[in-house]
């Protein structure tokens, strides 16, 4: 893991940043005091933050069993900027935290993209890593999990779509292709409550406000949202939470992992377009039309704030689907080129610009995948911004708004940023430091 060398300009060798700040308490504190980690971090309170990952080796199962090298170095960093994996108040890892996102009892909804197959569904092997470390909760984790994905029709867990040249089979995006989402959810089924639901066979089902027998979709204006039940009993409604027979429990955490593709609708898809796999294109407004595409952001942004904001979206960009997009057949190699990223955020607007402008459009070329630009991509996440703020959520579609950290040192440059700013705390950035120490990341 050592040899994983961190990416993105020179920063410092860890010889320099171990001899700035590894001279115990005192001398951290007096280090990040002095400023002698920085970067240039806008004062802005209403910043997003996106945080990436890169030079994810093909084998990302470096560390052993079913940990994610790119996925746990994210959860990291993630964890340090942003919000803790865990919620706990006896764990002291830095993945835990009293205000973290999971509690040990939670119901996860994973919402992933399996409506098409190979480079165009979502990352197998990520989601392998993310479900290890949910079930490592330091607690013991006692919750349970559920995958979930509306295909509009052509979705599958199994990734056997209609792909093409690829031929018939099974066709997964992951290191082995035969790792279907099935055959992640039969890995971890002997050992915690795990199941996928596919919405595509409710997506035509209205459901009344006060059923809570049926599985179906409610409407909430412009959008739907599916009510479930699961193969575990537990009854799911995405917007309210989890129903225990007279009332609503706050034990639902969402997390989406969208793919970074070109799409010949929508120009580029990802965090925010994922949510099209969550309402119901049956039962859309005039047929659907609005969605495609005029009110791609008012649907979207709506997803993501009115009916549920996402705990955190997990963007998979290791490989880049760069055109043909978003149908199986057209994901060959030479359209999906490998671009060894991961990114998290909690503002899918913001994700999706930085994901656009920094690792799609440097391979593509293609104006259409500019953020800058104008056009559908560009209207869609200011679209996007107004309804997600309207309904009192943070999202930023503009560069100056928007912080980035790169890796475990550009997160270290945060927090140095935030502990001058008496924003983090010593104890903070010591978690972080321990982390970077011991060497198990990729940058």
């Amino acid at each position: 893991m050592k040899g994983m060398c961190p990416w993105g300009g020179r920063g410092m060798t860890r010889r320099e940043f171990i001899r700035t700040a590894g001279a115990g308490t005192a001398g951290l504190a007096l280090s990040l005091k002095a400023g002698l980690v920085r970067n240039a971090w806008a004062d802005d309170a209403e910043q997003s933050l996106v945080l990436r990952v890169a030079n994810i080796p093909e084998n990302p199962f470096v560390l052993g069993g079913n940990h994610h090298a790119g996925l746990d170095t994210l959860l990291h960093v993630f964890s340090a900027g942003e919000r803790r994996l865990y919620r706990s108040v006896e764990s002291l890892d830095l993945l835990a935290g009293p205000d973290g996102i999971i509690r040990a009892d939670d119901v996860v909804v994973i919402k992933v993209n399996a409506q098409w197959c190979y480079r165009g569904a979502t990352n197998t092997d990520v989601l392998r890593g993310l479900i290890q470390r949910i079930i490592e909760h330091p607690d013991g984790f006692t919750g349970e999990i559920v995958i979930i994905e509306n295909g509009q029709g052509r979705g599958s867990f199994d990734c056997d779509q209609d792909a093409g040249d690829l031929g018939p089979g099974v066709h997964a995006n992951a290191l082995d292709p035969s790792q279907s989402f099935n055959a992640v959810i039969a890995m971890f089924a002997p050992h915690v409550p795990i199941s996928a639901y596919l919405l595509d066979g409710i997506s035509g089902v209205e459901l009344g406000a006060d059923d809570q027998v049926n599985d179906g979709y409610v409407r909430m204006g412009f959008v739907t949202y599916p009510r479930i039940t699961t193969a575990f009993g537990t009854r799911i409604d995405l917007k309210n939470g989890i129903w225990n027979g007279s009332a609503y429990e706050d034990r639902l955490r969402l997390i989406s992992i969208p793919v970074l593709k070109d799409h010949g609708g929508a120009w580029v898809t990802a965090a925010l377009k994922l949510s099209y796999g969550i309402l119901s294109m049956h039962l859309a407004p005039s047929g659907g039309g609005p969605y495609h595409y005029d009110e791609l952001g008012t649907a979207t942004g709506t997803i993501w704030s009115a009916v549920r904001p996402a705990d955190m979206h997990i963007l998979d960009a290791i490989y880049s689907v760069k055109g043909g997009g978003p149908y199986c057949g057209t994901y060959n190699e030479s359209l999906a080129p490998r671009t060894a990223t991961l990114m998290a955020s909690v503002d899918p607007v913001a994700l999706d610009y930085v994901a656009s402008k920094y690792v799609l459009h440097p391979v593509t070329g293609n104006p259409l995948h500019h953020p800058d630009g104008a056009g559908r991509f560009s209207a869609a996440l200011a679209q996007a911004e107004s309804v997600i703020r309207a309904n009192g959520r943070l999202a930023n579609a503009r560069e100056q708004s928007i912080a980035r950290a790169d890796g475990v040192r550009g997160t270290i440059n945060l927090l140095g940023k935030r502990h001058r700013e008496g924003k983090a705390t010593a104890e903070d950035v010591r978690r972080l430091l321990g982390y970077y120490h011991g060497g198990g990341w990729v940058s």
